[in-house]
């Protein structure tokens, strides 16, 4: 009875082993990417308005090349530099915010930021489209208009309270 408990085992565990060699079909997918240069950013000079007077606004040319007449900006003014590098002649989104300058924390100004874009010679705003060059780089100049002051002071996006610098950011 044993042997014939152990044949019959033998024959059900062949039999149900054969149950799953049928013939096989496959099918293969390729797969593909293209790999983008990492992103980089630095700010390479930041924006000084100089000496200005209170009461009337004031605007600073965002680049060497913009074009924009400055009004009520001081004698050694600056514009702010952004260097970015990424995939050669690829294309980026821009967004940038504008800042608040304060006073010790009060008195905030806001400074609307406009970028300007020397190698396509034209003014972005925040949500532009910029390319790179053909080595992967690019460099955006920073200006824009600063409210009236009504006080005298020392003002800064580092002055406390609600004071902001402007933030710059780039995506594929």
């Amino acid at each position: 009875m044993k042997s014939l408990k152990l044949t019959l085992s033998v024959f059900m565990l062949v039999a149900f082993a054969s149950v799953n060699t049928f013939a096989q079909e496959e099918a293969t997918v390729t797969a593909t990417a293209e790999i983008q240069a990492a992103l980089t950013i630095s700010a390479d000079q930041n924006i000084d308005l100089g000496t200005i007077q209170t009461g009337t606004s004031s605007t600073l040319a965002a680049g060497p090349d913009d074009g924009t007449t400055e009004v009520n900006v001081g004698t050694s003014t600056s514009y702010g530099i952004v260097r970015m590098t990424g995939t050669a002649s690829g294309t980026v989104t821009l967004s940038f915010s504008d800042a608040i300058l304060t006073q010790s924390g009060s008195d905030p100004l806001d400074f609307v930021t406009v970028g300007y874009d020397s190698a396509s010679q034209a003014s972005h705003t925040s949500g532009s489209t910029l390319n790179f060059d053909a080595s992967g780089n690019l460099t955006l100049y920073l200006g824009g208009t600063l409210d009236a002051a009504a006080g005298s002071g020392t003002y800064s996006t580092s002055g406390g309270g609600t004071a902001s610098p402007i933030t710059v950011t780039i995506q594929y």
